[in-house]
């Protein structure tokens, strides 16, 4: 039991380094407040917006910025990419990973949800227009966006878990010349969380309980 404790208080530590290595984005990023950072010279160690850490960025084809904000502190976080210039209109990806601090247990990650606004690339009425917006998850169930209304398109997955990666792939679909074809205006990633006690920690919790009525069983027969 000892030496359990012992590897999950060494992992806590690992975990914790990689938060301590980030960029700390402070109360710029609680209470409705936002931080912003530059798509394409993300900071490679991450960003830290309350107990999450997002870090491992990816992507191809797209610049602008990124923002970070705490909602309903502590239990939601919402990102938002936004292109330079107000829009794009060529496919791109982009994608993170998302993990809740070691040491804020028991909160962990039970949703992630994705909006989507996007307009016709001829202008006028964005309804309808061909593009998609992918969603893939490491944990949870993807999903796909259709640029379709003028209201935001969103889809969520629910799912339990300390770390996430996110990745999101925009296709504008159709031809420019139909005016069927979509340009991409922002999508925010909203990033639930809810306090879940973890497996293990249950099963420790059991066997603590399990010890103490055996031992004072055997005190009770003495």
């Amino acid at each position: 039991m000892k030496k359990a404790l012992l590897l999950g208080s060494f992992l806590a530590l690992g975990a914790s380094a990689s938060f301590g290595a980030a960029i700390d984005l402070g109360t710029s990023c609680t209470g409705g407040n936002v931080a912003s950072a530059t798509i394409g010279s993300l900071n490679a160690d991450g960003y830290i917006c309350g107990d999450k850490l997002f870090n491992a960025f990816t992507g191809t084809g797209l610049t602008g910025t990124l923002t970070f904000k705490q909602l309903n502190a502590p239990d939601q976080y919402a990102l938002t990419i936004t292109p330079t210039g107000g829009s794009i209109s060529t496919a791109f990806s982009f994608g993170f990973t998302v993990s809740v601090n070691p040491s804020t247990f028991p909160y962990m990650i039970t949703q992630i949800t994705t909006s989507m606004d996007t307009a016709n690339v001829n202008g006028g009425n964005p309804q309808p227009n061909g593009s998609t917006g992918t969603v893939s998850l490491s944990v949870g169930s993807g999903f796909t966006l259709f640029g379709l209304n003028v209201a935001a398109e969103g889809g969520q997955s629910n799912m339990l878990t300390k770390s996430d990666i996110y990745s999101f792939a925009f296709n504008p679909g159709g031809a420019p010349q139909n005016g069927a074809n979509g340009k991409f205006q922002d999508a925010t990633i909203d990033i639930g969380q809810s306090a879940v006690p973890e497996p293990v920690s249950l099963s420790l919790t059991g066997l603590g309980l399990l010890g103490l009525g055996f031992f004072g069983r055997r005190r009770l027969k003495s």
